[in-house]
């Protein structure tokens, strides 16, 4: 494992901004994948960056808590309810931020890991996202139960559920890299760049509308450019032709040249309100 490297994508989870309920939804997913024993939920964290921005999650939710160690949180299970909490995309920035881990990007074999206590935790949780065509395998070590993952296209996918878009942006261009020099005789030159320059523009566009939305931005794009930009997050491995295509399937008519418009706007409205 790549310390480092886990430990720059935990940063982001808590550099985030959330509301009330989204910074509910991250708490369980950290309490929902700690130890717990005799009705209390232990949460230890040894980085105190994230162990101080845990101790602020507890205290903004008016969550008891007490140290049982420096390093570690005790808290009354029967206080926490689980049965309501929705299952989305902070929920599982939380498990990962409490008990996740990503390889470094340049090792030859990659994996994510996400750790458990509890079994019937980690298979609810692997069902959860294997809706999202998310497929996790499951193992047992030293009492705790591993949800992994070893391809590198599911990766990116549970990094781009989470919404670590510059992690999967990293993997995604790796990845590119990867396979042309495996398949060096299959790929030109100019094929590898188109890939690698839209993984940037698409770096780009989602840093920019995240900014917008983040912001409040939205009343200064009208609804057609909206729909736009939230179709193309969805599907951020598209070119604009591909994207011209895939709306004219859902019975909505443009053209590559208006795509382009919509998003040099964002882009120009980006830098000059950033």
């Amino acid at each position: 494992m790549d310390k480092s490297f886990t430990l720059a994508l935990k940063e982001k989870i808590i550099a985030r901004k959330y509301t009330k309920s989204s910074e509910q939804e991250l708490l369980m997913g950290i309490l929902y994948s700690s130890y717990q024993e005799d009705n209390f939920i232990y949460i230890t964290i040894n980085t105190l960056d994230v162990f101080t921005f845990v101790q602020k999650l507890l205290e903004h939710q008016k969550i008891s808590f007490e140290f049982s160690k420096k390093n570690q949180f005790k808290i009354d299970a029967n206080s926490i309810n689980f049965e309501n909490n929705v299952r989305r995309q902070n929920f599982f920035s939380g498990i990962f931020l409490n008990s996740g881990s990503i390889g470094d990007i340049n090792t030859v074999h990659y994996h994510l890991e996400l750790k458990f206590f509890s079994k019937l935790k980690a298979e609810e949780a692997k069902s959860i996202l294997e809706k999202y065509n998310i497929n996790f395998k499951v193992f047992e070590r030293k009492n705790t139960f591993i949800l992994y993952l070893k391809k590198i296209e599911s990766i990116c996918d549970f990094l781009r559920a989470i919404e670590m878009y510059d992690a999967y942006l990293e993997f995604e261009q790796t990845k590119i890299e990867r396979d042309f020099t495996n398949n060096i005789n299959r790929l030109t030159n100019f094929d590898f760049y188109n890939q690698v320059k839209l993984a940037k523009s698409n770096k780009i566009f989602l840093d920019s509308f995240d900014f917008i939305m983040k912001n409040s931005y939205q009343n200064l794009f009208n609804h057609k450019e909206l729909e736009f930009f939230n179709f193309k997050k969805e599907n951020i491995d598209l070119s604009l032709s591909e994207l011209v295509e895939a709306l004219a399937n859902q019975k909505i008519y443009t053209s590559k040249s208006s795509l382009n418009r919509y998003l040099q706007k964002l882009k120009t409205l980006y830098n000059k309100l950033k």
